[in-house]
């Protein structure tokens, strides 16, 4: 009996296969990837907007807070609060309230601030939703932090300028 010559050009069955599988499994792996990178990506958004949105608070008390205004900047919760009908100081205060926390409802989902005065340091504290807080927290802001939120928190010490002296006056 004479032997034909096989002809072995192309790929087998199993061959294609197995590639077909070891494609799957590298596109699955990088899908992964890409899928956790853009939700990292959102994450240090939120961080980078909060962080961003209570130094402007603080720079604002810094330069517009004395004790006439101090208790329009002491404020809590989680709506924009109305712009005021006020002029000079009180007025611009009520407007640097107004127009934060618009900023602030609109940037972080599912936010929440808060305000408060300790002598002459300002404590700013922003919480908002966070899918990649996965566990319950504690202590954190000085808040106790449902799971999936995020806070932040700056304390700032808010000196007023003396115009008679023409000096900074920080006291507690």
């Amino acid at each position: 009996m004479k032997m034909v010559p096989r002809n072995n050009k192309g790929f087998s069955l199993i061959e294609v296969m197995s590639a077909l599988v070891i494609f799957t499994t590298v596109s699955i792996g990088a899908l992964s990837l890409n899928g956790q990178s853009i939700k990292d990506s959102r994450i240090s958004l939120y961080h980078f907007q909060a962080d961003s949105l209570v130094s402007q608070m603080v720079d604002r008390i810094r330069m517009n807070a004395n004790e006439d205004t101090k208790a329009i900047y002491e404020v809590s919760g989680e709506e924009i609060i109305s712009d005021g009908e006020s002029d000079g100081p009180i007025g611009q205060s009520e407007k640097d309230i107004h127009e934060w926390t618009s900023e602030v409802i609109q940037s972080l989902p599912g936010a929440s601030y808060n305000i408060s005065w300790d002598g002459q340091v300002v404590s700013v504290t922003l919480v908002w939703s966070d899918e990649g807080a996965k566990f319950k927290r504690t202590d954190l802001c000085g808040v106790e932090l449902q799971k999936n939120k995020t806070c932040l928190t700056v304390n700032a010490r808010v000196c007023s300028f003396e115009e008679d002296s023409g000096d900074f006056e920080c006291t507690s």
